[in-house]
């Protein structure tokens, strides 16, 4: 792999097993929050994530992150925008942190159901 080329692998040996288990709730939370993207597109390329899965999170993150404020802005007018201009932050932490606990939850109950 690149980071073998570059870098020490030893660092990075647990990040394909941690990915594989916990990968579509971090891009979904990544895709949300104020952080720079190319951090998951890099981890899910370190770790050999799936491109398919990859992009099925992004479009779902992405999507509710910028659908969503276009929604809210046709609902309830021009004011919705410069009130998430003022509050991108704490919206965006918000609601990936709501994304975080309702994908956590939701594969608790998927292993206590299996």
């Amino acid at each position: 792999m690149v980071y073998r080329l570059y870098g020490d692998a030893g660092e990075l040996s647990g990040v394909p097993n941690v990915f594989d288990q916990y990968g579509f709730i971090a891009i979904l939370s990544i895709g949300i929050l104020p952080i720079p993207f190319q951090v998951a597109m890099i981890t899910a390329g370190l770790s050999g994530y799936p491109v398919l899965l990859f992009a099925l999170a992004a479009l779902i993150a992405r999507g509710l992150r910028y659908f969503g404020l276009a929604w809210l802005v046709h609902r309830f007018g021009s004011q919705v925008l410069l009130l998430w201009k003022q509050q991108a932050l704490v919206t965006s932490l918000v609601a990936g942190i709501v994304v975080l606990v309702l994908a956590l939850g939701m594969q608790a109950l998927a292993g206590l159901v299996m």
